[in-house]
């Protein structure tokens, strides 16, 4: 449960932010569009845009909010877009939390089991692992954050 609990906590912090930002800042939301490559075949109707001056700001806040947060590479690809920096501070906290997925798939869809129906062992060590790597990329983009220019 503290496994799965560990990636909830970081889905929460990766949507929360990243969709503020968006909804805040006009240039981020407007670099986000413009550099998604699964968005650029999109339109919005301009009699929706017509019935709703907001369907624009609507859309881009349905689409953050449909998003899988544990995808981190997807993730990482829509900060770069909007932001201009990684959601990873190095290659190794890249990894590990990489390594960590597939044991939250089988946790949460498979009751802690992999697809040849062995069990998940998650130590002591695994979840020390997942915090400090969780902690080590929320402490990056808070600070990458705090670069940003107001």
């Amino acid at each position: 449960m503290l496994f799965v609990q560990y990636f909830s906590a970081m889905e929460a912090y990766l949507s929360d932010r990243l969709i503020k930002v968006v909804m805040d800042e006009t240039a981020a939301m407007s670099a986000l569009v413009k550099n998604n490559k699964e968005w650029s075949g999109e339109k919005i109707p301009v009699t929706e845009l017509a019935a709703n001056p907001a369907a624009y700001r609507d859309w881009v806040l349905t689409r953050l909010r449909e998003l899988p947060y544990h995808n981190f590479v997807k993730i990482d690809n829509y900060y770069r877009g909007a932001l201009g920096f990684t959601i990873f501070p190095n290659k190794q906290v890249k990894a590990t939390l990489m390594a960590f997925l597939p044991v939250r798939h089988d946790c949460v869809y498979r009751y802690g089991y992999d697809h040849e129906g062995q069990e998940r062992s998650i130590s002591k060590d695994d979840l020390a692992e997942l915090e400090k790597a969780a902690e080590a990329m929320v402490e990056h983009i808070e600070a990458a954050f705090a670069q940003r220019p107001t």
